[in-house]
């Protein structure tokens, strides 16, 4: 198959509908995601439990934070440089809870870059 070819398959509804189903019991279990905007953002971690999920795109680490005063949960890819920033400072704090941290996010998708400090 060439790149400009285009496959297109019926919808099977039912099958869907079971797929969101079974998907939704396990995100209700988290915070909603939380979605860093570019700009700087300040936030805190609520919680030293952090989950691992591993997912087709990679080994995910959901993260508790408080972000504009809402409860939130952040997806990072174990390999993202923000998420060895953040456990570094959990070693030399013992903790990541109540510290409050300014983060800065530029640049676009593969792109996209964050620098994390303490305040």
């Amino acid at each position: 198959m060439s790149m400009n070819e285009t496959t297109q398959t019926k919808m099977d509804y039912a099958k869907e509908l079971e797929a969101i189903s079974a998907n939704k019991d396990y995100a209700e279990k988290f915070p909603p995601s939380w979605k860093i905007l570019a700009g700087e953002t300040k936030f805190k971690v609520l919680s030293d439990v952090i989950k691992t999920i591993d997912t087709e795109n990679g080994v995910k680490k959901l993260i508790t934070v408080e972000a504009d005063g809402q409860t939130l949960t952040w997806w990072l890819n174990e390999k993202n440089p923000a998420y060895s920033e953040l456990i570094q400072i959990g070693k030399d704090n013992k903790t990541l809870v109540g510290i409050n941290f300014s983060i800065n996010r530029y640049g676009e998708r593969k792109g996209t870059r964050y620098t994390i400090k303490r305040l």
